[in-house]
């Protein structure tokens, strides 16, 4: 990803609290459909989240730590990034998402992909269009 595409550092302040960010009319709206939803999964403690570094992933950590926040740290949230390693720079995206979310106090893992890497027809393409 590339950093310009990161927007969500640019709308989320450092100093982030997430109870008090509800007080926003817009964010509680979003948040209030997302609480109801997320409680139908019937998470009862510990819940694994997988970042991209895009706008919908930073937001969906965003929802998740105040739910947290709001629910008295019921649950337990874990965040990971996948660095697949198949294009150049892959490596340093990761570390440009974990650094954002660093500076929100929300922990990420970077989790690297070892081993053979499978190439298909696409991955040039996907390359190219950063897919």
């Amino acid at each position: 990803m590339k950093k310009k595409s990161l927007s969500a550092k640019k709308i989320i302040p450092n100093n982030l609290n997430f109870k008090t960010s509800l007080k926003n009319k817009k964010i509680l709206r979003i948040y209030n459909n997302f609480e109801k939803n997320f409680k139908k999964l019937n998470i009862q403690n510990k819940v694994a989240v997988s970042v991209s570094g895009g706008p919908d992933s930073m937001a969906l950590c965003f929802l998740i730590c105040c739910y947290k926040s709001k629910n008295n740290n019921k649950i337990k949230p874990f965040f990971y990034i996948v660095d697949h390693g198949l294009r150049k720079g892959s490596d340093e995206e990761a570390k440009e998402v974990k650094n954002q979310l660093k500076d929100k106090k929300i922990n990420l893992k970077i989790l690297r992909w070892k081993g053979k890497k499978t190439f298909f027809k696409y991955t040039k393409y996907s390359k190219t269009k950063k897919i």
